[in-house]
């Protein structure tokens, strides 16, 4: 049984700052309740794939005795996160149960042992060269679609080992009423209390509030190695002429850019600068085959790309001597996804569980086969004949309740 969860917003509010924050709710529980479905998805391909010394990948087939049960909250406790006066459950902090993430990978050291290679990078490399991703001219894009953007970005800064660096235009560029795609949560309002004793009124949005996609994701310290935007010369409107050069159509290889920086002794950086589009375009026609070369594996640079990830160094020789594409991309994917690399801010989390807690008849500690989320008029016409396809094709479904 699928259970389809149809998340409904009221587009039609009196009050302008009321709908806002409808929208913002429906968005949240969207983004949270989207965790079963990714689960799921990943489940059976990436989740059940022992990462270990004695690692034995086996082809994975649904079989009737595979099917799963899912609970939405973690069975296994997990610390709560403190946000200002306010304790966030990380059960709704990411798109993976709290348990599946090793938050240790990225404190532990991770050099070369047993042939298995280094990350490439110390303290005094980790900023020279960067991966500047603009998502902004992508944010009219689906949520889906921007988050699968962001991952493949995380790949691609991964792969060339480069620091991936998030610039998002300054407010006056930004057409997003609120300066982001992702709804304004009341953190993103500028108060002010005109009377003693009376409520803080909203005089303007607060501009040192993140941004875009950045208002959505917590961008994750490992991905960026704490590197600020490169070459402090460039102005946002630089960096977004820079990045037209790229045209996978007429420059099959992205072209990169070399800047000094603010350090004395005349230090340079080297950008490759992509937009969201162009990250789509030339991970396909570029990037991902590169990924997948194995000529004489075991391949070092691949176990390479897989330390700078959070494998750890006998994981990363497993991985540099997978040659099967499908086993490639598993095998990554569980890393990636062990890493929690998409987290959101906190005050997402909040909120999402703030809203969640509230719908009646959603029992968040039962079992489920699947949770399917999506816009409410995409359940009949677009999501629900995929569903039954699957299950026909498992010979489980029941053509007669459905």
């Amino acid at each position: 049984t699928c259970i389809f969860a149809q998340l409904i917003t009221s587009m039609a509010a009196a009050n302008p700052s009321s709908r806002r924050r409808s929208m913002l709710r429906g968005a949240l529980v969207g983004i949270a309740l989207c965790a079963a479905s990714y689960t799921i998805i990943w489940g059976d391909y990436v989740l059940r794939i022992p990462l270990s010394e004695n690692f034995q990948l086996r082809r994975h087939r649904m079989m009737p005795r595979d099917r799963r049960q899912l609970g939405y909250l973690d069975s296994e406790p997990s610390s709560p996160l403190k946000y200002g006066r306010t304790l966030i459950d990380q059960n709704f902090q990411s798109l993976v149960r709290p348990s599946g993430i090793d938050s240790s990978i990225f404190r532990k050291m991770t050099q070369a042992t047993h042939g298995a290679g280094d990350k490439g990078y110390d303290e005094s490399t980790a900023c020279d060269n960067i991966f500047l991703l603009m998502p902004y001219s992508f944010g009219h894009n689906g949520h889906g679609s921007q988050l699968n953007n962001f991952i493949l970005a995380a790949l691609v800064a991964t792969f060339t080992n480069r620091a991936m660096v998030v610039l998002e235009p300054p407010p006056a560029l930004n057409v997003f009423h609120s300066n982001s795609q992702f709804g304004c949560p009341p953190e993103a309002w500028e108060t002010q209390v005109i009377r003693t004793g009376a409520e803080p009124k909203k005089v303007g949005w607060n501009k040192d509030f993140p941004s875009g996609l950045s208002r959505l994701l917590k961008h994750p310290a490992w991905l960026s190695r704490q590197c600020a935007v490169p070459c402090p010369e460039y102005t946002y409107e630089d960096w977004d002429e820079l990045h037209l050069m790229n045209n996978y159509t007429e420059v099959p290889v992205p072209k990169e850019i070399t800047c000094p920086t603010s350090e004395e002794g005349g230090k340079t950086q080297n950008v490759l600068v992509l937009s969201g589009q162009q990250v789509r375009d030339y991970f396909i026609s570029y990037y991902k085959d590169k990924m997948l070369d194995r000529v004489q594996p075991p391949s070092l640079p691949a176990a390479e790309w897989a330390l700078r990830l959070g494998a750890a160094p006998h994981e990363a020789r497993v991985f540099g001597g997978l040659t099967e594409r499908h086993e490639i991309w598993d095998y990554i994917s569980g890393i990636m996804i062990r890493s929690g690399i998409m987290r959101w801010q906190p005050w997402i989390a909040r909120d999402a569980e703030a809203y969640i807690h509230q719908i009646e008849g959603l029992p968040l500690d039962e079992p489920y086969d699947a949770i399917h989320v999506r816009r409410g008029d995409k359940l009949e016409s677009d999501a629900r004949r995929f569903v039954i396809r699957h299950w026909q094709l498992q010979g489980l479904y029941d053509e007669e309740t459905g």
